[in-house]
């Protein structure tokens, strides 16, 4: 599970590596990644970028997005979509928990 703060960058590295363990590039328009509440609401899609490290791609939702979430869990899995090959990854959760500091 993952825990942030409302308000607060939700991001984190998927490392993609083939069979014989070389890192898989070029990949960041093939996956997919959307948030939903725990009524099955979209709540944002995540933004994908593959970064310097080949083989990761950064996942993200901005503050700006956070900030408007409601405290409490949410849902997501990583969608891998190529021509008629479509794979899931488990379903991962997310505990949005109450900021306490709040810059105004």
């Amino acid at each position: 599970m993952i825990t942030i703060k409302k308000g607060d960058t939700l991001a984190f590295i998927v490392r993609r590596r083939d069979k014989d363990n070389n890192p898989l590039t070029g990949d960041a328009n093939k996956l997919y990644s959307q948030l939903r509440n725990n009524k099955d609401i979209l709540v944002a899609d995540m933004v994908i970028t593959e970064t310097d490290v080949p083989g990761d791609y950064l996942f993200q939702i901005s503050s700006e997005i956070t900030k408007g979430f409601d405290v409490g869990q949410y849902v997501f899995d990583i969608e891998y979509r190529n021509g008629d090959l479509v794979k899931s990854s488990e379903t991962f959760q997310v505990k949005i928990i109450k900021d306490v500091t709040r810059h105004v």
